[in-house]
């Protein structure tokens, strides 16, 4: 496995329903609740890449430190930002571009070692009010504001990406290229000379579905495609 991303969502009903703000501080570590800052601790001693994604909006918290405050704490590498560039309308409500903002907090904390992946145009949610606003110029946008990767995902949690909007991509901008979502054994053969790097969750669960345990079989089955593919 070449990296980890810890996410604030497993499932549990509490959870399902996202909040935009506020959100529960970042516990302690040693708190002993569960926090995601104790499993990004432990997710950052093994000798991969490891990341957190605090949902919905939540890359800085604004008045609360949350996904960059723990990548910083636990020695992240990188974090998953939603909300980048251009706002949108979610399923929770309205999200607003906040790349100032981060950018600004990351620099404040002192955190510049830690990468931010950016989704555009993301999944569970509309886009209408930028529609004017093509994908290539979200791109350029997010580059312009010193992303350091774009995230493409589907239309929602394991749907795939379009290959043909990733190629799209090719060319226009500097930045790594990664598929957000829909990733799984049988098409990832497509997307390998499209893109530089997958985020593959559901995939990995009980039949493919995001909120079903983790199934090792799985994992080593993709992992085994990735090396035929490799060779």
């Amino acid at each position: 496995m070449e990296a980890t991303e810890r996410e604030n969502n497993e499932g549990r009903s509490h959870d399902r329903k996202h909040a935009r703000r506020p959100v529960r501080p970042v516990p302690p570590p040693g708190s002993g609740n569960g926090g995601l800052h104790d499993t990004a601790c432990n997710l950052g001693e093994g000798s991969h890449s490891t990341s957190c994604r605090s949902l919905r909006g939540s890359n800085t918290g604004l008045r609360k430190p949350e996904a960059l405050a723990v990548a910083k704490a636990a020695g992240l590498d990188f974090i998953r930002a939603e909300g980048y560039v251009f706002g949108h309308v979610a399923d929770e409500g309205y999200t607003d571009a906040n790349a100032g903002l981060v950018l600004r907090y990351r620099k404040a904390i002192d955190a510049e070692r830690v990468l931010v992946l950016t989704d555009i145009k993301k999944k569970h949610s509309s886009h209408s009010i930028t529609e004017d606003v093509s994908l290539v110029e979200t791109a350029k946008a997010a580059e312009f504001f010193i992303s350091d990767g774009l995230i493409l995902t589907g239309s929602s949690t394991g749907s795939e990406t379009s290959v043909e909007e990733v190629q799209s991509l090719r060319n226009k901008t500097r930045l790594p290229l990664i598929i957000g979502s829909g990733v799984t054994v049988e098409n990832i053969d497509r997307y390998w000379n499209a893109a530089d790097a997958a985020i593959v969750g559901s995939h990995f669960k009980d039949g493919g579905s995001w909120q079903n345990e983790l199934r090792g079989s799985r994992v080593n089955a993709l992992m085994k495609k990735l090396a035929e593919i490799r060779n």
